[in-house]
Parts: C-alpha cells; structure tokens; sequence
C-alpha cells in the first residue's frame, strides 16, 4: 500500500509524544520531542527554533545535540512564517534538503526545521508525515507554552504571598485542599510547608476559639459558613486582655472550575488598635484637663474680680484722699504733690485695669456690648481729655472726622466704652512717644450698607517710629518698641495688644505702618449697626461727669432694700440730685406699689437679694405680670461677678450698679434710662455739712463717697447699723445650725451691703469671705463667725461716742413700739420716722406723722 511506510512512522511519532507531553518543565518536552521526530523521520538532524525579535532566533531543542546546521537567520524564519506552508529548501547536508515546518500558537512564532535525504520528499505518505508532525509540534508547543505561564504564575505568586506581611490561607470547602503563606503559618503555629488540609483547619479552629471574642467570632463564622457567597471586611478578632494582638480579616469565596473554598487574609493592627486605645486615652486625659482649665478658669475670674475690688479699694481711698485734699487751701508745692500722687494713682489704676482685661481676654469671660451712642459726643470727649496731655508737650491735637462717620445727631451702635479704650490707648501713645509735631485722629467711612457702616479710624503721629523688625511683634503682650523704651517712656507693654484683642472681639481688624524718625500710624477698622430708633437712650457713660448740682430734679424713683440703712443712703442721695422717693422693704412691697401706681416713678433702683420676693423675681413680675417692659429698672448688688450680672440682665434689669453707691455715679447712670427730668425751682441752698468722722477700721474715703461728705448722714448710718446688725452675726449662727443657709446667705449679703455704705472694708472682707464658704457648702464655720462678730461689735464700739445713748425703755418693749408703728403707719413711713428720730430731725418727724394722719395709710 502506498505510503504505508510513512504512515507507520507517523502512528510511532503520535504515539510516542504521549508521555513526552506530560512532561512538567517545557525545556524537556522541546528535547525529547526533537529527538522523536529525528527517529521517526531518519533524519540526519532536526531543530526546533523560535524567533525572538528581528535579528535573533533562538534554538529551543535540537537533535543530535549541537547539531549546528539547524541555524536559520530571522529574514528567513520570518520570511517562512508570513507564508505559513511547508516549504521544502535547499539542505547544508549533502544529498538533503530543509523541511521547514512553520508554527504559531499565542505569542510563540517559530519552526521545525527537519533535514533529510532528498528522496524523501517525493515518496507517497511523506507530505502527510511532514503535516502531522506539524500538528503535532504545534500541540507540543502549546502546553509547553501553558506550562510557562503557570510557572510563571506560580513564580510571581508565591513571591508576593511570601512577601506580603499578611497572612494568607487558603481552605477549600472540600478538605482536598488548603495552603497558607509563611506569615499565615507564624500566626497559626504550622510548619510553613505545612500544606495538609485537617492540619490547616484545625489550627484555624484553635485559632478562633483563642480570641478574647471568641464567642462573637463564632456567630459571625456560622453566619459567614452558612451563605457559600458571602464576604466580608475588617472582622476584629482580639487576643489578649486588654487587647496585645489585634487582626482585622477579610474573607472571600475563591471558585473555578474544579476547586471552590475561601481565602483569608489576616492583617496585624495590633499597633494602630494601641495608638486608638492610647488616643482615646489621650483624648479623655485632654478633656479631663480641659475642664480643669475651665474651672481654673472660672476660679481665676472670681479670683480676679475679688483682687480688683481688694486692690482697687485702697487705691480708690488714695485718689479719694488725694482729691479730696487737693480742695483744701495749699501752697503751691503742696498742689503740685497733691498732683503727682493723684497722676500716680491714676497710673497705677490703669496699669491694673489692663491686666484684669487681659486675663479676662485670655480666659474668654470678656464680652463685648452693642448699645446706641453718639459718636460726634464721643470723640469730643477724646479731644477733651487727650488735647490737654498734648498742649502739655507742645503738640497739636486734630480730630479730623467725615460726614458719614460723625454726621451730626447720629448714633451707632457698639461698644462705645471698649472703643474709647482703644481711642485712649493710640492717642495716648501718640503723645508719649512724639515730642513735636502733631498727632492726628482720622475717621472715614470704609464701607456703608443699610443698616450697618464700617469706619476706618486711624491715628497718625510724628514720633520716634518703629523698626520694621519690631513692628512684627509690637501687638503680642508685654512688647514694646526696644527695651529701653520702657525705662524712657514707661507702660506695661499690654496697651496695644489689648486694644487688637479688643478690634478683634468687636469684629474688626487693625493693623499699622510705620518708618524710624518719621512717625506712625495706627488704624483699625470697626463695624457699626446704624440707630435709628428713640426707644433706648445712648451709652453716654464714657462722657465726663456734669458739673456738680442737682441733676435729677422732678424725678421720682422707687427704692426696693431689704436694709433700712441701705434705703435711707439712696434716699438721701437722690435727695440731694433733688429727685424724690418711695422706699419698699422687699419685691412683694416693690410689686404691690407699682400696681398700684403704675406710672408714678420714673425707674426702679431694685436690690437683688432680699427676703420673701428677691429683686430678681420681682423683676420678672415687674416685666410680665405687670406689663413695665419700659419702666426702667436699675439692680444694686454688692456681688458684681460675671454670672450674677447676667442672671440680673436675664431677669430684665436694664443696668447692674455695685454696692457701695458712688454718688457720682448715681445720677449719670440713671440719666442713661429716664426721660428728661422736669424743670423745677431751685434748692434752697444747702445748710453747712458736719464732715464724715474717721474711725478705725473705716475707709475714710468710701465713706465720704458714700454720703457725699455728709457727716450728719453718716451718723445717722452708724446708728441704723448699729439697730439693724449688732445681733446679725448670732442669727446667721442660729440659721447655719439649723440648716438654712439661704437665709444665712441673705443675712450676709445684707450685712456685707451696710458695710460697704459706712466704708467698713474688714466687715465687708470678713462677711464676704463667710458667703463664700457658705456657698462652698462648708462646715465648721464657728471661727469664721467669731471674726465677723469681733469686727462688727469693733465697728458698733467705735461708734458708739457719736451716736445718742439708746431708749431707756426695754429692748422689747421698744422693738413691740416699732412693729405698732409700722402696722398704723406703714413699714416705709414707720422707717422714715424712726431714722428721723435718731438723727433729732423732729421737724421731719412731724411732717411724716402729719401726712400720714391726712393721707391714706399705703406701703410706703
């Protein structure tokens, strides 16, 4: 049969390339089936050749070895492939020929190259023999291709999941299979060639049962088991408690074909779980310090506010004595002195105003107000008391204000008296630090919109200038031009840098420019609301004080204290504005007069603490009960801390006022709220004042503030101090033994205010300080309370030779007179007439027992 030789050949060849394809590795699958196919074909050598790139052809298997003839260049292998047929050529073996046998398979482009007799190729079943060899190279080729790819795969695989810090595991739901990295083997506790599945699974089982939450793992592992498909992210497991290895594992389902199983990943966040954990710690730390700081921020304003009142009431005294002397009749050297001290004082108070501002700064308890003002006034003002300080020194003085700044009767609205502080604080280091030229206050509009405008204002001098090197820091604390500045010129250095804080509350920005020996200029721009209505009177407590005399004539007002002795310095001191009174011992009587007479007072001077009905509450009846949202109402309180005051404007009091009253600013402040007073005939000319007598323990120059120089006032205070307090002390023992600290609280608080009237400081201090631990919730108070006593029966000794000898009659008979008299006469009257009595005002005795037997008897 023809070509039955060949065919024989090719059943040989097929049949021996069974077991050359299983082979794994592809460089002994090229030689074995090389080394068939040259048996098969006799042939004297064959070659199997792949083209690399266009100049190199690389031999991939060969037979015989190192047969060299097998060469080809690549023209001609590209050539051979771009024909894709078998092609017979020219041989280098004598009496051959070169079967080229072209092959394709993915990116595999190459051929056999079979050399054999010449007489081969025309023989029947050769042509046949050449093709299925063709065929069956190219299957040769394309496992021995696939194999390359998954020992690639392989390769790359295993060196990332070896080098990954992860442990990866893999477990197939069968239990044929499992494998896991050699960091999944560490976490596990196997042999990194650990490959057998029951090993794996149980050392995961042990595994989870391990974890702190185990119980948690293994709801969360049956719920993942029982949906084939499901996955799931940054599963915490936690070893350890508290927790010292902490894993966040993914697991997904991996199928193919023939294997289905899940892959995990295990990742060590031991260290960002303790960074959370120590955050977190950290962070309660800061929030525990926070609120330290809070309430040592709290601590340090009361602090602050008890410092300035212990500071300032010494200095108060100094620059009370020193004017006070400055009237007396003096040399010239002794004028000048007088001066000097009072200039010093004033320094001084200053100094001391700048530190509690800035530490209320710093601690956030600052606040600024918005409230209509007049800003022509207020500049006016500045002229007034900074064109003095600059005539002084040679210098002159402009305000150069535009229209739409200062347009006459316009008011603004802000925070007039912060303003005027960083007015006062420009221009008067303008003057300090200019000897000649001028300095010059400039303010222009920036901006201007319906309801609001924006004024730049801008202090310009002629002075020593500042360095540019400076200029960067001169708005920080304490910073001053050059160190020696502060020994030429003088000041803290708190100035500027309170005044920026201050723009910068008020919402507005300040900056400055500056050259050596040519001068400065400081600016700041500020926005303003626009006032239009007629409802709220302007701030004008920044002006200068009017002119001594009666400022409130045809004004009536209702004073509300608990304290005879506080009712009766207000009375007189609005006596002495010429205004006129109604007294109420507490808000109850305060409610039931305005009821009454609704319109007959101009406002209300309201003390906060008192029995029953406290000025707070009665505020708030005042308000909503009664309807007065517009009577104004003025709260007095010897307390003046930040939180009282706001209680106070909460409840709806218009301004708060300290105790003691100054009557100098008595009727400013009470001109700020009331309509005009009425005209009125003049007073008759007052008679010839005793002057305030000096005893121990008293701060002469509160007292005279406090009465005005009024000595005979001032003894007649004595004595109501003496009526209303000399057992005060034993009833606050008897209320804090039986637990009523309230009361305590009241009688304190009131003892405290009569104090401060007679300018009795070491009263003041000791019952303030008793409040405070009251308030503390403190026990054993016992010596606290004996102080308070020898301190008062100390102020009542000494008055003792100015005041008249006390009734003959019984104390109890005449406490059981007074209660009779104020139950015919009214509390207010029967008060009115027993202080008319103890100062020997019969007259005035008889005029208040005349009215009340001609006028209806009422609450006073």
């Amino acid at each position: 049969m023809p070509g039955a030789h060949w065919l024989r050949r090719s059943l040989t060849f097929v049949t021996g390339l069974h077991p050359v394809k299983e082979q794994g590795r592809p460089e002994a699958v090229y030689a074995d089936a090389v080394a068939l196919l040259r048996v098969c074909a006799q042939a004297p050598g064959v070659a199997l050749v792949r083209l690399e790139d266009a100049v190199t052809v690389r031999t991939l298997g060969e037979a015989p070895e190192g047969f060299h003839r097998a060469a080809v260049s690549p023209a001609d292998l590209a050539r051979l492939l771009e024909e894709g047929r078998i092609a017979v050529e020219a041989g280098e073996v004598r009496g051959s020929v070169r079967v080229a046998l072209p092959l394709r398979h993915g990116g595999f482009r190459g051929a056999v190259l079979l050399y054999c007799p010449a007489e081969f190729t025309g023989r029947p079943g050769f042509m046949e023999f050449a093709e299925l060899a063709r065929a069956e190279m190219g299957e040769v080729v394309r496992l021995a291709c696939l194999a390359e790819d998954v020992d690639l795969w392989r390769t790359r695989s295993a060196a990332i999941l070896e080098t990954i810090p992860q442990g990866v595991i893999f477990l197939e739901n069968s239990g044929r299979h499992a494998w896991v990295n050699a960091p999944g083997a560490a976490m596990l506790g196997v042999r990194p060639d650990a490959n057998d599945p029951p090993v794996i699974a149980e050392a995961m089982r042990r595994f989870r049962r391990a974890a702190a939450n185990a119980p948690e793992i293994e709801e969360e592992a049956a719920s993942l088991f029982a949906s084939p498909g499901r996955s799931i992210r940054d599963w915490e497991w936690r070893f350890g408690d508290p927790a010292e290895r902490v894993y966040s594992v993914s697991c997904a389902p991996l199928e193919s074909r023939s294997v289905r199983g899940r892959i995990w990943v295990f990742t060590d966040v031991s260290r960002l779980h303790q960074a959370g954990r120590e955050l977190r710690e950290m962070n309660a730390e800061l929030t525990l310090k926070r609120a330290e700081a809070e309430a040592q921020s709290s601590f340090k304003s009361e602090f602050l506010a008890n410092m300035s009142h212990e500071i300032r009431t010494p200095l108060n005294g100094v620059l009370g004595l020193a004017q006070l002397l400055s009237r007396d009749d003096l040399s010239p050297g002794q004028r000048r002195t007088v001066t000097h001290i009072r200039e010093a004082g004033q320094s001084l108070l200053t100094i001391l105003n700048d530190i509690l501002d800035l530490s209320k700064i710093e601690a956030g308890r600052l606040r600024v107000e918005r409230r209509p003002f007049d800003l022509s006034l207020l500049l006016e003002h500045m002229q007034s008391l900074m064109g003095s300080a600059a005539r002084a020194k040679g210098l002159e003085m402009v305000i150069d204000a535009g229209r739409l700044a200062c347009e006459p009767g316009a008011r603004h609205v802000g925070d007039s008296l912060r303003l005027q502080q960083v007015l006062t604080n420009l221009l008067g280091n303008a003057v300090k630090f200019t000897d000649r030229g001028e300095v010059r206050l400039s303010v222009t509009g920036a901006e201007s919109g319906p309801d609001t405008v924006r004024l730049r204002f801008e202090v310009r001098d002629t002075g020593i200038g500042i360095a540019p090197e400076t200029a960067a820091r001169l708005f920080a604390p304490f910073v001053q031009a050059e160190s020696g500045v502060t020994r030429r010129y003088g000041g803290t250095g708190l100035g500027l840098a309170i005044s920026k804080q201050l723009v910068d509350l008020m919402g507005g920005a300040m900056g400055m420019e500056s050259a050596p020996g040519v001068g400065s200029a400081f600016w700041f721009e500020l926005p303003l609301g626009r006032h239009a209505e007629e409802s709220s009177p302007p701030d004008l407590a920044w002006r200068e004080r009017p002119a001594p005399g009666p400022r409130l004539r045809g004004l009536r007002f209702l004073v509300v204290d608990d304290s005879a002795m506080n009712r009766e310095v207000a009375r007189q001191a609005l006596a002495v504005e010429g205004a006129s009174c109604d007294l109420a011992f507490d808000g109850r009587q305060a409610i039931d007069a305005l009821r009454e007479r609704r319109t007959a007072y101009d406002a209300v001077l309201m003390d906060v603490r008192m029995p029953d009905v406290d000025g707070l509450a009665a505020t708030r009846c005042i308000r909503r009960e009664l309807g007065l949202a517009a009577l104004p109402v003025l709260a007095l309180t010897a307390g003046v801390l930040p939180e009282e005051r706001e209680q106070a404007l909460a409840a709806g009091v218009n301004e708060v006022l300290a105790k003691p009253l100054d009557l100098d600013l008595l009727a400013p402040a009470l001109l700020q709220w009331v309509r005009k007073p009425s005209p009125a005939p003049p007073a008759a000319e007052d008679r010839a004042r005793e002057p305030v007598p000096t005893l121990a323990g008293i701060d002469h120059a509160m007292a005279v503030r406090a009465v005005g120089g009024d000595g005979a006032l001032y003894v007649g205070l004595l004595g109501i101090f003496r009526d209303e307090h000399a057992r005060t002390v034993e009833r606050i023992g008897a209320d804090l033994a039986a637990g009523a600290a309230g009361e305590a609280l009241r009688r304190l608080h009131t003892l405290r205010g009569g104090a401060g009237a007679l300018g009795a400081h070491r009263v003041m201090e000791t019952a303030e300080a008793l409040e405070q631990a009251v308030k503390a919730g403190r026990t054993g108070l016992g010596r606290d309370l004996a102080a308070l006593a020898r301190r008062v029966d100390l102020l009542i000794n000494a008055a003792k030779p100015l005041l008249p000898l006390p009734a003959a009659a019984p104390l109890a008979l005449r406490q059981a007179m007074e209660a009779e008299l104020a139950a015919a006469l009214g509390a207010e009257t029967a008060d009115q007439l027993a202080a008319a009595v103890r100062r020997l005002r019969f007259d005035e005795a008889a005029r208040l027992l005349a009215q009340a037997h001609t006028e209806p008897q009422g609450d006073g």
